[in-house]
């Protein structure tokens, strides 16, 4: 097992990773008055492993339930379960689940202990690290949320094996931002196991870009933690994704998938506004074909400049990140609805 340590404000969790753990889940969360929140499809799956926990909380199966009905419904459940401050809560799931789950955990009597067990590959490296909760409203998504450390993070590979092609994708979109984040020789060996991953998911490969994925976020969110600067790096792509997702729909494309989509976007920024080298963002291009990614052919421009404006990681202008190089992310980047449109128009996986 491998276990890494995040340390925030003299306060430190464990990330436990190992193919192992969800044969020995008793043992981890053997706390008075655990609550799971979870979702009926992937509890079937993983019931005969909860022999100690009967208090179950199932939320829809979709990014409807990250919502304010759904989270005063949830409330009112631990209410009648009898929890307390001493509770724990288990957020058993993909990153709605994480998502919603530690927003219960942050606000409940102020605040109770939760512990992320995350099933989706995309949860295990990104939404489950750093203590981001949050729901939707109608205008945008996270816009409600609050900065709250897991207890404890439980990762094991072996949850990868149930899911359908399009959740792996998805996970791999927000691996490949790691690797563009960190620097080209990790990136470039993201590249060479891509097949391996989509086509056989080698568990142990997968074990591995887990585990340097989960240190280069603990990293960033030790050093800060409520995004004020660095941690903003990892919103690279995001921009136009989230647009993107508010569109369609967020039930209508996969986060990463649709973080893939405005990776591009950005990197044609980065090339208008750094010179970002050629040879890189070719590098880039070829791990998102092996993704297989469709062409968007429903995008509505003016509406994707719309939803940006409302997005909170704007203050009055269009603020992206952006890259230099590959490893070298800047933020803060003001852009102006030309170049924004401009980057669309030059996406080659969006139709207009």
């Amino acid at each position: 097992m491998k276990i890494i340590s995040l340390n925030i404000n003299n306060k430190q969790y464990s990330v436990k990773v190992s193919n192992q753990i969800i044969n020995e889940i008793d043992h981890f969360i053997a706390f008075d008055n655990v609550v799971i929140i979870t979702q009926k499809n992937i509890f079937k799956l993983y019931e005969k492993y909860f022999n100690k926990t009967k208090k179950i909380i199932f939320i829809d199966e979709t990014e409807k339930a990250k919502s304010i009905d759904v989270y005063k419904s949830v409330i009112k459940k631990i209410i009648k379960y009898n929890c307390n401050r001493k509770s724990t809560i288990i957020a058993l799931g993909g990153g709605v689940v994480g998502d919603l789950a530690g927003f219960v955990a942050s606000t409940y009597m102020r605040g109770i202990n939760y512990i992320q067990i995350p099933t989706t590959l995309l949860s295990m490296v990104d939404s489950s690290i750093g203590g981001k909760t949050g729901i939707n409203l109608e205008e945008g998504k996270n816009l409600i949320g609050s900065f709250y450390q897991p207890k404890l993070v439980l990762i094991d590979p072996n949850f990868i094996k149930t899911l359908n092609q399009e959740e792996i994708i998805s996970g791999l979109g927000e691996v490949i931002k790691y690797g563009i984040l960190s620097n080209i020789d990790f990136l470039k060996h993201i590249n060479s196991i891509l097949f391996d991953i989509i086509k056989n998911r080698d568990l142990l490969l997968l074990e591995k870009i887990i585990i340097d994925c989960v240190k280069i976020k603990i990293d960033i969110v030790e050093r800060d933690e409520k995004e004020q600067n660095l941690r903003q790096i990892l919103n690279f792509g995001h921009s136009i994704g989230h647009a993107i997702e508010n569109q369609l729909g967020y039930n209508s494309i996969k986060h990463g998938i649709s973080v893939c989509y405005g990776i591009i976007s950005a990197l044609i920024l980065s090339k208008q506004k750094y010179n970002f080298p050629q040879s890189e963002y070719d590098l880039i291009l070829n791990c998102m074909k092996k993704l297989d990614l469709s062409i968007l052919r429903e995008i509505n421009i003016k509406s994707i400049l719309e939803i940006l404006k409302k997005d909170k990681k704007n203050n009055n202008n269009y603020n992206f990140v952006l890259l230099k190089k590959i490893g070298f992310p800047t933020t803060n980047n003001e852009l102006n609805e030309a170049q924004i449109i401009e980057s669309i128009k030059k996406n080659e996986y969006i139709s207009n």
